[in-house]
């Protein structure tokens, strides 16, 4: 009993940032989907992979690991011209990925696309908003 206070006492002084450490090791670890540079949108998936990053804890290693071992197809042999250094290099990995997934060009047809676009008969006015408020973004 006196030990089981002890501990309490000793949680008590820990700082925030190690009791929130310790709630994270004790979640389920997630796993970031799978990626092929095409089925998805590039920067959806970058989106969804920093949110699991986020709630393992990975360090900017692991992450760089993680993103490696989620991409499949074209997004994977783009990696084979890498070298191990830069395979290491989450940064790195982010850029390269980013300027073959998600171009500069890409901006001006999702311009063009925003422009053009049309609620369509089936589609409700939320869903056409969430639509242009996308291709926006993008543009």
């Amino acid at each position: 009993m006196a030990q089981n206070r002890l501990i309490e006492q000793k949680q008590d002084t820990w700082p925030n940032q190690t009791q929130s450490h310790i709630k994270r090791s004790l979640r389920k670890a997630k796993e970031p989907e799978k990626c092929d540079g095409q089925s998805a949108d590039w920067r959806d998936y970058i989106v969804h992979f920093k949110n699991v990053a986020h709630w393992n804890d990975w360090d900017n290693l692991e992450k760089a690991q993680q993103l490696i071992m989620s991409l499949k197809g074209k997004a994977q042999k783009l990696l084979s011209d890498l070298q191990p250094s830069q395979m290491n290099n989450y940064s790195y990995l982010l850029e390269v990925l980013g300027r073959r997934f998600s171009p500069v060009e890409g901006e001006t047809t999702y311009r063009y696309e925003f422009r053009n676009r049309c609620q369509k008969k089936t589609e409700s006015a939320a869903d056409f908003v969430y639509a242009l408020q996308k291709l926006c973004l993008q543009a």
